[in-house]
């Protein structure tokens, strides 16, 4: 178990002692590049030369997938700044649409340095982004320091780093954590999971999203565990490079969304071989609510390849916790509870069930997220914020040792979000004995592939594209069965009537803009006549009224 030596630290007794020992490896374009501690440590150094010279601030990386993206973040660390990775845009994407999007969060962030190649800043510059005065370290032109140079001890409470998530405004948040909080939450995690130097984890998670940073990154880099790197894209497109790693570094640890599971059951008939997935001791479902059908279909696909049902665990995490906050016991199979459909929203006690006592779809079937981490403490409380007995369905709210700083530059929304000590998650669970089931939203929120949309977000965007009436707008999610995850739905009212052309070229419209601005599209747009959305007391566009309309309307067109 590592000490409590503190972070940076830490990751200097590793470099010291580690120094020819595996730090990760990175997978990209068929090729894996070994990266020992002594590498790691040799990047971190050209990364301290080059902002030895530039005030202390937020440093922005925008780097595609490369073996230089530990040693940027760490050795902005070890100068001194607050690193945060950000993601790049997609060949999908419209590149000038993109990066225009990002000067609002530069114009907020006023950043001391910006880390990117020169492939990415050449789209920067044509895009036309000010900079804001921050300093350009392009990655070709970094260099070793003639000598070592020394790294400051930071104190505990300082922010050690920035995790960006989807804002409420289309600005995203950045959560402020300290070096106290993520040592605390590396401790605690792996102390959870029993992770150790003896351990491998494969990834091909964005190291822009926090499952992907904290799990795969800064908590493995804590306790020494080598971590393989594979490149979120070509994942995507071949899935089996996860199992290719898994067989080849003997693999124990993999975290992954609940459409990740769909995607690779589906995509199991074209695996071009049997693996042996047998030094697996966990695929960790995380960061968006965990189906059990998903885990069902998923063992099927791969129980031939070696999985077992206590491989498939669940953890329920988030930024403003550096991570983890619950965690299913490793090496048992998760508990899961039947319980009647109709006792599951806010302020209901569930009733457990049984297949016999209602009609065959009413039943639904719950996995847990497992117990609450040492460190941190779990409520569920009502809209008071008073606290509520187990099997009583209320919002999740969260304290402990390694809750977040705040949002960078957003007081009022950091107040908003914390009270007295507690974290209120926006979150509908439940407990038992115990042991967290997460439910869903109580907000706008919609979680699309293990990333956080939000509805008026989304609404906001589109309001700006001429042939859409502004402000007679509705997004909402609706779980798709097919991809285990939300997918969005827009209903538009249109100023006038379409012909089939011209919805074409609207929808289109709508997809590029959101595609290449918030990096989603909608599974189905609906053009509607004024008038056709409802609205609450308020004088709102009601999401949960309009998604009902939309449901019974959909239900008559497939009946008829």
């Amino acid at each position: 178990m590592p000490g409590n030596s503190g972070f940076l630290e830490r990751i200097l007794e590793n470099i010291e002692r580690r120094s020819e020992e595996k730090y990760c490896t990175v997978l990209s374009k068929g090729s894996a590049t070994p990266l020992t501690w002594a590498d790691l440590e040799g990047d971190c150094q050209a990364v301290m030369q080059a902002l030895s010279e530039i005030d202390s601030g937020v440093v922005l990386i925008f780097l595609r997938h490369s073996t230089l993206l530990h040693g940027t973040f760490l050795g902005s660390m070890m100068a001194g700044h607050i690193p945060s990775f950000m993601p790049c845009s997609s060949i999908k994407q419209d590149s000038d649409l993109y990066w225009s999007s990002h000067q609002k969060l530069l114009n907020h962030i006023q950043p001391s340095a910006i880390i990117t190649s020169s492939e990415v800043f050449d789209e920067m510059t044509e895009a036309g982004l000010d900079l804001c005065g921050a300093s350009l370290i392009l990655i070709e032109s970094l260099h070793s320091p003639s000598e070592k140079l020394l790294v400051p001890t930071p104190s505990k409470d300082e922010i050690a780093l920035l995790q960006h998530s989807s804002g409420t405004t289309g600005l995203k948040k950045g959560v402020a954590l300290s070096y106290d909080a993520i040592e605390r939450h590396a401790m605690s995690y792996s102390s959870a999971i029993g992770l150790t130097p003896k351990d491998t984890i494969v990834s091909w998670l964005p190291l822009y999203h926090d499952m992907g940073l904290m799990a795969c990154m800064i908590t493995p880099a804590y306790v020494a565990t080598p971590v393989v790197h594979i490149d979120p894209f070509e994942w995507i497109g071949q899935p089996h490079l996860m199992f290719d790693a898994i067989e080849e570094h003997s693999a124990t640890f993999a975290w992954m969304p609940n459409f990740a599971f769909e995607h690779l059951a589906l995509y199991a008939p074209r695996m071009p071989q049997i693996y042996n997935l047998s030094s697996m001791r966990a695929f960790i479902s995380c960061a968006e609510v965990c189906k059990p059908e998903s885990f069902d279909r998923f063992l099927v696909a791969f129980q031939s390849h070696g999985v077992t049902p206590s491989m498939l665990q669940a953890c329920y995490a988030m930024a403003e916790t550096v991570f983890a906050i619950t965690q299913t016991s490793i090496e048992e199979a998760p508990a899961r509870i039947l319980v009647d459909q109709m006792t599951l929203n806010r302020g209901d006690v569930v009733h457990r069930s049984i297949p016999s006592e209602l009609e065959p779809n009413a039943p639904r079937y719950l996995v847990e997220t497992g117990s609450v981490l040492d460190g941190l403490n779990i409520e569920i409380v009502d809209e008071q914020r008073t606290p509520l007995p187990d099997m009583t369905i209320g919002e999740v709210a969260i304290s402990g040792s390694f809750l977040f700083k705040g949002y960078h530059g957003h007081p009022e929304l950091t107040d908003k979000n914390l009270f007295e000590g507690w974290y209120l998650t926006h979150d509908l669970g439940f407990l038992d004995s115990g042991r967290l089931y997460v439910l869903g939203r109580t907000d706008d929120l919609i979680i699309v592939q293990g990333r956080n949309i939000y509805a008026h977000q989304v609404e906001s965007l589109v309001s700006t594209i001429n042939g859409i009436r502004p402000g007679r707008i509705c997004a909402f999610g609706m779980f798709d069965a097919r991809v285990g995850s939300e997918s969005i739905i827009l209903v538009c009212e249109v100023s006038q009537a379409l012909n089939i052309e011209e919805s074409r070229t609207l929808k289109s419209q709508i997809s590029a803009l959101l595609q290449s601005t918030i990096e989603v599209i909608p599974k189905r747009i609906k053009f509607v006549d004024p008038g056709w959305l409802m609205k609450t007391s308020s004088g709102k566009v009601g999401r949960k009224e309009n998604k009902i309309k939309y449901t019974r309307e959909m239900e008559g067109v497939n009946d008829g």
